[in-house]
């Protein structure tokens, strides 16, 4: 046999190289090392199929296909010895059902009896293959502890997780059922793992009672330094938060977020996001102090909001969105209903900069800021506008666009308005269309601000600039008014870091600067000292003789 024949050989054996396939049926008594290579010997659980394929395959480059008749699966009790967690690292594993003629039954695999992790990649390996996992058509219910639990001591390449069209329901949470971090040690070429959910429903679980979870930094899925892709997923009814994510990137798509309470639906931070095609209804955090109703953002690198739908969301600050120190663009989106019982009824800005454009409110109601509010921000409305088609609680000093301390507000063909009320307390009680605090605004030609009510006004001001080309088209009273568009510029607070960086920068450059003047002038006195001395005494020897 010469040289070519063994490379084609080889070449051949790696292209026909098949996957494993193992059964597993709920009702069989085999259990591993040696089970399932066929129907009528399938292995009883998930463990007793890895336990065989890793006892019989040497080859870790070979995939495991896990095909799970119908039936209920750990529904019975069991050591916590018998079944710990099953750690899957360098495994290329596919979870599936088996469907036959006699067997059409789902998949179900029940976390009432597990006193640990079900899944999980903690194996401390410095040098390891990637780890694959998907999991199709499968029902997860009972669960304390985390059904995927991944958190290698060192670095992963490549590493993906795909869950489609699972069912997680009725769960009572002790800590994340889906947890995902990054490995204890990384290096500069370390590739974030891929997790893509789609087709899923995650329905009725909530947090155990025994839990410490937190309200912002914990959910039905923890995220750390991943790539997550959601499409086409439903959660409903959750008394849980519904996903945390942090220094990520993070795609939401087609999902519903439906009557989810206890915390944001979703929340990130550090995190390039994009909610895009979505929708969320009646989510809402009723607990003191609570930040967006349906999510919340903190110091994300940008958010994107796009074609989206946010109705009936409650919290106390910005009942559907909670921006703290994030730049953000929402376009094309529709805010209805939603309610803060403090400040930001749709919208609350914090230390960030957003735009807004092609995007309708319609009554959003909040003590102040009804539509938005904005704190140390600068914000951008284009092609927008806020109204309201049926009554809102009215009390002194209402506002429906609210700016705070330092915030800048710009308005391009936008139209805001009230409603037509009967005022209350002797018509005392009246609504502040824009409230401005120690900001500016500007409106353009194509805007427009209307009151309804003789005694509601177009805008109250305190220290507060007003800029706009038609003095006549908006009758604001009060405020320092500009002809022309806003010059004056608020820096956001990326802006101020970086503004701050560049002046400690300078003074660092001079006072370095004036260290080698000092040293040049230091080292130009030692020469001329020196020539003056060897001018005055380089003849001496030759005197002397």
């Amino acid at each position: 046999m010469n040289i070519i024949t063994i490379f084609i050989l080889i070449a051949f054996t790696a292209i026909t190289k098949a996957d494993t396939t193992i059964y597993v049926d709920s009702n069989s008594q085999y259990l591993a090392p040696k089970c399932g290579f066929v129907v009528d010997q399938a292995c009883q659980t998930i463990h007793d199929a890895v336990y065989t394929f890793g006892n019989t395959t040497s080859d870790s480059s070979i995939a495991l296909d896990i095909k799970m008749l119908g039936g209920t699966y750990y529904n019975f009790t069991f050591l916590a010895s018998k079944y710990p967690p099953l750690d899957i690292t360098n495994y290329n594993i596919n979870i599936s059902p088996f469907v036959t003629g006699n067997n059409s039954k789902p998949v179900i695999i029940s976390g009432q009896y597990f006193r640990n992790y079900f899944l999980t990649s903690v194996s401390q390996y410095n040098i390891a293959n990637a780890t694959s996992l998907q999991i199709n058509n499968i029902s997860f219910t009972q669960f304390t502890y985390s059904i995927m639990y991944y958190l290698p001591t060192y670095r992963y390449n490549g590493n993906s997780f795909l869950f489609n069209n699972i069912q997680v329901y009725g769960c009572s949470a002790l800590n994340p059922l889906f947890y995902f971090a990054q490995p204890s040690y990384v290096y500069s070429n370390y590739v974030y793992p891929n997790v893509s959910v789609s087709n899923s429903v995650f329905s009725n679980n909530k947090v155990n009672t025994m839990s410490v979870f937190s309200k912002t930094s914990n959910g039905l899925w923890f995220l750390y330094k991943i790539n997550l892709v959601m499409e086409n997923n439903v959660f409903k009814l959750n008394a849980i938060p519904s996903i945390s994510c942090s220094y990520s990137i993070a795609v939401f798509n087609f999902s519903t977020f439906d009557s989810n309470s206890y915390g944001s639906s979703i929340y990130t931070t550090y995190t390039k996001v994009s909610i895009l095609n979505s929708l969320f209804i009646t989510n809402n955090q009723k607990y003191y102090g609570s930040n967006g109703g349906a999510y919340s953002s903190d110091s994300d690198l940008y958010v994107v909001i796009q074609n989206s739908t946010f109705n009936g969301n409650y919290a106390n600050y910005g009942g559907a969105i909670y921006l703290d120190s994030s730049r953000s663009t929402i376009t094309d989106s529709h805010f209805i209903s939603n309610e803060a019982t403090q400040i930001g009824g749709a919208l609350y800005f914090w230390m960030g900069s957003s735009s807004v454009s092609n995007t309708f409110f319609e009554n959003n109601v909040a003590n102040s800021g009804m539509t938005a509010n904005m704190y140390y921000s600068s914000v951008t409305f284009t092609n927008s506008s806020s109204y309201f088609v049926s009554p809102y609680p009215t009390s002194s000093s209402g506002s429906i666009i609210s700016l705070n301390t330092n915030s800048n507000f710009m308005a391009f063909n936008f139209s805001v308005s009230d409603y037509v009320y009967t005022p209350t307390n002797g018509g005392q009680d009246y609504i502040n269309v824009i409230s401005c605090s120690e900001s500016t605004f500007s409106l353009d030609q194509d805007s427009y601000i209307g009151t309804y009510n003789q005694n509601d006004k177009k805008a109250s001001c305190y220290n507060c600039d007003f800029y706009t080309s038609d003095f006549s088209r908006y009758d604001i009273q009060g405020c320092q008014s500009h002809i022309g568009p806003n010059s004056k510029k608020t820096l956001t607070t990326e802006g101020k870091v970086l503004l701050a960086f560049l002046i400690i920068s300078i003074f660092i450059f001079l006072a370095a600067l004036c260290c080698v003047i000092a040293a040049g002038k230091k080292a130009r006195q030692f020469h001329s000292d020196y020539n003056e001395i060897h001018d005055q005494h380089r003849f001496i020897p030759l005197i002397s003789k």
